[in-house]
């Protein structure tokens, strides 16, 4: 393959990075004073910081002096406001092309909205992602519409640019298993895009049927994840089944961001000619340095419905800004867990990601759903995880002795493994994160969050 057929947009991907901090200023610039001009919440949080877009010179001051925005400030507005966008819109109903409301993962519904325009920004951060991993014209790509509106406009925007077939389907509850395994069989595509809570299941489908994956389709040529933390026990098992390599993505429809993995699996490129990106420390707001985890924190160059600045995204990451062995110059990152997912232990900090993957590496609960057991007073004395696995297997009192053993040692904490059955976490597809209330049958435990599906 060629330079050029390596690279959507060549220019801008392999853009030197004192080129990509001279146009970020100046389109940072842009962008701060038409939302300043375009939004009320924005002119009203200028107005409380004491500053005007004219006294941001650089992108330390704004990193410095303009406050960030979180979901719940959207929500408070909007109750407050009785403005369905809480004060975020930032043109008349009739320049948008769609509108609704978010899929309230992590509390309350937030209202969003898109212009022609936001799409099309969007749509090149996808093209670029998905022909980097080598999306070619006339491939068949398997996307399913069910994730969200915005993400299914987003998807076939970005297809058509490169030239791809976009084979819509939808699962939903509950065949889903068998819906996506019959597509599978009758669309064969070049790609599929799906998130792996629902991959992990197709794949026992197949296997308790009998089916080689040669039978399903011999033309697939990668799996695009999205939708939920990938670790590296579910992209191993992956791989192993189907045969090609498994690729993750995120889509953050609020803002209109995408990112993708390269073929080097090294961390997710976000694309900094048409963005801010931010990693902060949760609770002191300051800048993390590299390699250090903190909060995501976006601003997307030149939206013009609701132009998010400094837009905390509630996920826990580490990023690296050195050029990567593919070619591109762009930010890297690798993806913890939500924020509000994370248990405090010994005086650090412990992620769904560290979890997942000690736990998930044990052959008689790999996969199996389980619970992280997050106290209300933080920090608490030992980590608490409720995992679930197959009573053939190993005898629970085993099982638990040496998971415990294992996670103490990784994770340098002390441990405490519940063995449940299966049945006693939850696993409905559509419900994503959620904090539970206090469990009745576990009184001491404090607060328990499901991980099964969506950062």
């Amino acid at each position: 393959m060629s330079l050029d057929n390596k690279f959507w947009n060549i220019k801008f991907e392999t853009m030197p990075r004192n080129e990509i901090k001279n146009l970020q200023l100046k389109k940072l610039k842009s962008t701060i004073k038409y939302a300043y001009d375009k939004t009320p919440f924005v002119k009203k949080s200028f107005k409380s910081a004491g500053i005007t877009p004219d006294a941001i010179k650089s992108i330390e001051d704004y990193t410095k002096r303009v406050p960030t925005i979180t979901k719940d400030q959207i929500r408070s507005e909007a109750g407050q406001s009785r403005d369905l966008f809480g004060g975020y819109l930032s043109v008349p109903f009739e320049k948008l092309l769609q509108f609704g409301v978010s899929r309230g993962v992590s509390g309350e519904r937030t209202f969003l909205a898109e212009t022609e325009n936001d799409l099309d920004i969007c749509s090149e951060m996808v093209a670029r992602g998905w022909y980097g991993l080598g999306a070619r014209k006339s491939d068949t790509f398997m996307v399913d519409q069910h994730v969200s509106a915005s993400w299914s406009a987003t998807a076939r925007k970005a297809l058509s640019r490169i030239g791809c077939l976009a084979a819509r389907y939808s699962t939903v509850p509950p065949f889903w298993e068998v819906m996506f395994t019959t597509y599978v069989r009758l669309i064969e595509p070049n790609v599929i895009n799906q998130p792996t809570w629902l991959l992990i299941p197709a794949i026992r489908k197949f296997i308790k049927e009998g089916i080689n994956v040669d039978e399903i389709n011999s033309n697939l040529k990668f799996l695009s994840h999205c939708g939920d933390l990938l670790s590296e026990p579910v992209r191993k098992r992956n791989e192993e089944f189907w045969g090609v390599p498994l690729y993750d993505t995120i889509h953050i429809p609020e803002v209109h961001v995408f990112g993708s993995e390269c073929p080097e699996k090294n961390g997710i490129h976000f694309w900094e000619d048409l963005m801010l990106v931010e990693l902060l420390d949760p609770e002191s707001n300051e800048p993390v340095g590299q390699g250090e985890k903190g909060e995501v924190t976006f601003t997307v160059f030149d939206i013009e419905a609701q132009p998010y600045l400094r837009w905390r995204s509630g996920d826990m990451a580490t990023m690296d800004s050195e050029p990567c062995a593919c070619g591109r110059t762009h930010v890297r990152a690798k993806y913890y867990g939500r924020k509000s997912h994370t248990v405090k232990v010994n005086g650090g900090s412990i992620y769904l990601r560290d979890v997942e993957e000690a736990l998930w590496k044990e052959p008689a609960i790999a996969f199996k759903p389980y619970q992280l057991v997050k106290f209300k007073v933080q920090p608490q004395p030992k980590l608490v995880v409720r995992a679930s696995y197959e009573p053939e297997a190993k005898s629970p009192d085993e099982l638990k002795k040496e998971l415990e053993q294992k996670l103490g040692s990784e994770l340098g904490v002390k441990t405490e493994i519940e063995m449940i059955p299966p049945e006693e976490v939850t696993k409905t597809p559509l419900e994503l994160e959620y904090l539970l209330p206090k469990n009745e049958r576990f009184p001491n435990q404090g607060h328990l969050f499901k991980r099964y599906i969506e950062r």
